[in-house]
């Protein structure tokens, strides 16, 4: 997860995370399939930039000593500004406006959001005359441009034709993939002599590169994956990659698996090594670089008995009588055996004294990359929705009949059985405390199922003997979006025209929010709030709202259609816009002061951490 974790009021079901690199977190709910949309209404179009008095949110310092630059397009030209320099350079000139409507709405691509500023802010690398064709590949011509400062005119030269991606390595060097699939570096910068283009692999498919070093991996449509590096060329690492399944950020630990489901892995550069064959699907704790993985049944070595916990342990501790009744409404069915699960063989009861599971499903297996262990049979399902956020090898596995019989917490290699069940319906969102070993439950009683704010959220802590009872926390949500070091984020789920109201450890933040930004460090309590969010067909809008828990919450814009958050705490916001002009203003705010005003005509910005 990115720095600045954007949280999206939505529940959805095991929801697919997609190529969401620094992925955004999203509100998962376990006992129901219904996805519910977050909306909200608000009057007028008059915008209004209020006073931004609280503190960006931003899990770490500032990465750079600049403030990170922000680029947008107009129907004239793209154009970026330097906050910390009170620079606004226009970098070209684009034809035809620049875009159309498929380049933006079914690409989802756009001038600003290709475009890679080098890291010293000398120069900048950007796609003109981009085109969309009928499966929504969008391809344009590479150019480059000086950013010179006040005063002075920029320089733009022609880089490469008919590109399809570009990245830029950690040494400024910049990479592309092109219309035929060919690899592509350029070291140093354009015009200078001696600097050209070397083609680095034919028929790519995919390429990573790394956050440290000048390195890159490539994949091949052939099956070859290639590790590359400046100094020592290109060398063949792995051969039959169907589906790569993970890379590091740093390019030192990766996943993949070939066309007969084998799974690999390896620490490159080295040679791969086979963890298990016929591997239907990986999840990977993207922090520690472990993963669980689901394969056909087999005989495996059972868990021992007494090595999983059955039923959580009585719990001697006396509630206040506040905290009895909030026990009170969900507390028994959460000791209960699996609801409606367990048939009369009683498989689930054995599952719960015995640590087998159901003999149906998947095979789950774990590896940390020096063993793998086979672990449970008669699994269902992963719920991969906060593997991205755990700092420890943790996941939540569900076995039965799809999703529908009990609940189980990985503990690295050690299954431990909650307790729960995913058939029942009092059952609402279930969520792991990102750094403690605690697992967070929201629970309803049956005659509130569909109230939105009817529930109670409950902390259940462990250790590998097992579960405490549930402990209860507060009241009125159903939803968990994320934790972190015992700091819940909560809420209940949205109705159409409502909203979700979002809670913070029991506090009422706000009504009617869509998304928000938090800070996962959980160094500061500061939110930055996305909400009264209303959608007609093209048009969006909203209002961007900050809170902290000593100053409350704070205006910073209205009318607000899209916003995006960066690493240094700063954001930008596309307000005003109109759909038939395809213009509106933009907004740049640091966090701190007022925002500013960059632009009353821009088409479209740079995406923010996270979101592309």
């Amino acid at each position: 997860m990115s720095p600045a974790g954007r949280v999206v009021m939505t529940m959805h079901q095991n929801e697919e995370k997609g190529n969401r690199a620094a992925a955004a977190v999203v509100f998962a709910l376990a006992g129901a399939a219904i996805a519910w949309c977050a909306s909200g209404g608000v009057s007028g179009r008059t915008a209004l930039y209020g006073p931004g008095t609280v503190k960006a949110t931003s899990s770490v310092a500032a990465m750079e000593e600049e403030p990170e630059p922000v680029v947008w397009y107009e129907d004239d030209g793209l154009y970026i500004y330097q906050p910390g320099r009170q620079e606004k350079t226009k970098l070209t000139g684009l034809k035809d406006g620049g875009m159309d409507r498929m380049t933006l709405f079914f690409s989802e691509k756009n001038p600003a959001d290709l475009t890679l500023v080098l890291p010293d802010r000398t120069g900048a690398y950007y796609l003109k005359d981009l085109t969309t064709d009928y499966i929504g590949v969008t391809r344009g011509d590479l150019w480059y441009s000086t950013i010179p400062g006040k005063g002075k005119q920029p320089e733009e030269m022609p880089v490469a034709e008919k590109v399809l991606s570009s990245r830029l390595l950690p040494d400024g060097s910049l990479v592309w993939l092109d219309d035929n699939t060919s690899f592509w570096i350029l070291s140093g910068t354009p015009g200078e002599k001696g600097t050209e283009p070397r083609k680095i692999a034919a028929g790519v498919k995919e390429y990573y590169i790394s956050s440290e070093e000048p390195e890159v991996f490539l994949v091949c449509e052939s099956g070859k994956a290639y590790y590359f590096r400046k100094d020592t060329g290109k060398q063949v690492v792995a051969e039959g990659v169907k589906t790569v399944d993970h890379v590091s950020d740093d390019l030192r630990k990766i996943y993949y698996r070939t066309e007969n489901k084998d799974l690999f892995y390896e620490e490159v550069p080295g040679l791969p090594q086979v963890i298990d064959v016929d591997v239907e699907e990986v999840a990977v704790v993207k922090k520690t670089g472990s993963i669980y993985y689901l394969k056909e049944n087999r005989e495996i070595e059972p868990v021992p008995s007494g090595t999983q916990t059955g039923l959580p342990p009585a719990d001697k501790t006396e509630l206040t009588p506040e905290e009895e009744e909030l026990v009170n409404l969900r507390i028994e069915e959460l000791l209960q055996q699996l609801g409606g699960g367990a048939g009369e063989d009683g498989t689930e009861e054995q599952a719960a004294e015995t640590g087998a599971a159901p003999a149906s499903g998947y095979q789950l297996n774990y590896f940390d990359g020096t063993a793998h262990k086979g672990l449970l049979k008669g699994v269902s399902g992963v719920d991969t929705n906060h593997l991205d956020e755990l700092e420890n090898d943790r996941a939540i596995v569900y076995t039965g009949e799809a999703y529908g019989h009990g609940v189980w917490l990985m503990m690295g290699a050690k299954p431990l059985y909650t307790g729960l069940s995913a058939a029942d319906e009092g059952l609402m969102d279930l969520c792991p405390d990102a750094v403690r070993d605690v697992l967070y439950v929201s629970r309803q009683r049956e005659d509130q199922i569909g109230s939105p704010d009817q529930g109670g959220i409950y902390a259940m802590h462990y250790t590998e003997k097992g579960f405490t009872n549930p402990e209860p926390l507060f009241a009125g949500a159903v939803i968990i979006s994320a934790a972190r070091d015992g700091k819940v984020y909560a809420g209940t789920y949205p109705l159409p025209d409502e909203g979700s109201t979002l809670i913070v450890d029991g506090e009422k933040i706000s009504p009617h929010v869509a998304s928000f930004f938090w800070d996962e460090n959980g160094v500061s309590e500061d939110l930055q709030i996305y909400r009264n969010v209303f959608y007609q067909d093209y048009y969006v809008s909203g209002d961007v709202a900050a809170w902290s828990k000593e100053g409350g919450i704070r205006p910073v814009a209205y009318n607000v259609r899209e916003y995006h958050g960066f690493k240094d705490g700063s954001f930008t916001m596309l307000c005003d816009y109109d759909e038939d002009e395809m213009k509106g203003t933009l907004v740049y705010w640091d966090g701190k002061g007022d925002p500013e005003v960059l632009s009353g005509q821009a088409a479209g910005t740079r995406a923010g951490d996270g979101e592309k």
